[in-house]
């Protein structure tokens, strides 16, 4: 019993000084620098995946006039043949309104050559448009 007791008080009188020894702040740890880490959460539930991405082509055209009287398109659209020598388009608009266009291009910068040729060829206010 006399045993016990010496065993147990020794370890008090070691162990315990010993634990609070290991959990006080020294000199040596307050200056050495710190790292903060981020912790990033995905929850599952919210992740998507797109599985299909569609990529649009678009193919340009060259407008040369608008027009919303009939007579008008008519009389344009023989002189704008006439002096372009190619198939000039119409597309009517809901609102009423005659779109005349000229040439389908995949690519734009073909179709800005052939907006520089319009131009030249009398109809300064051409552009190009975009037919999705």
């Amino acid at each position: 019993m006399e045993k016990l007791k010496l065993l147990f008080y020794f370890a008090i009188i070691t162990v315990i000084p010993l634990f609070f020894s290991s959990c006080s702040s020294s000199d040596d740890v307050e200056k050495t620098p710190t790292t903060k880490k981020d912790t990033v959460i995905i929850r599952v539930d919210t992740v998507r995946i797109i599985e299909k991405v569609e990529v649009t082509k678009h193919t340009f055209t060259i407008q040369i006039g608008a027009f919303s009287k009939k007579d008008y398109v008519d009389l344009f659209v023989t002189k704008a043949e006439d002096t372009l020598k190619t198939k000039v388009e119409i597309e009517i608009t809901p609102s009423g309104l005659y779109k005349i266009t000229v040439g389908k291009f995949d690519e734009r910068a073909d179709a800005e050559v052939y907006l520089q040729r319009v131009k030249t060829s009398g109809y300064p206010d051409a552009f190009i448009k975009v037919i999705k």
